[in-house]
């Protein structure tokens, strides 16, 4: 059964979130993140919360793609070799048309620079278009109304 759980330690904000896909052995983003030393956990920390409190950040520490890939996300620490990658959904479009959420899926060590989009291709997109995975995120953010009717 897949599940969908927030970054622990994220700031809070209405227009963006992070968390992980975790529940098959191909999802392996949620368990490398909980391993990770604590200067590496804060720099990924600092790079979700810059995310989620502007929608952007340096490229050295996160990035999206060009098309056919731009629903495709990625937060990095270069000089550590780490990579999450994931993808960005609006999970609630009746709703909430602004907000914006990244799902990752996946991670991957690696020392150069250049992007191979096999892992997009492999190793993200199939739990992008899951059925499954979209039920998970919709678990924890119901594409319905909140308490104050909006």
């Amino acid at each position: 059964m897949l599940t969908f759980r927030l970054v622990p330690e994220m700031q809070p904000s209405t227009a963006r979130a992070v968390g992980f896909l975790e529940g098959h052995n191909d999802l392996d983003a949620g368990a490398v993140f909980e391993g990770l030393s604590a200067r590496d956990r804060k720099h990924f920390l600092f790079s979700v919360n810059l995310w989620v409190n502007t929608g952007r950040g340096p490229h050295e520490r996160m990035h999206g793609f060009e098309k056919p890939y731009n629903d495709y996300w990625a937060f990095k620490n270069v000089p550590r070799g780490q990579r999450f990658y994931g993808y960005l959904m609006n999970p609630k479009p009746i709703w909430d048309e602004r907000l914006r959420i990244c799902v990752l899926t996946s991670y991957e060590q690696k020392k150069k620079d250049e992007m191979d989009y096999g892992i997009l291709d492999n190793r993200v997109r199939p739990w992008k278009d899951s059925p499954n995975a979209a039920t998970a995120v919709a678990y924890v953010f119901p594409d319905e109304e909140d308490e104050e009717g909006q």
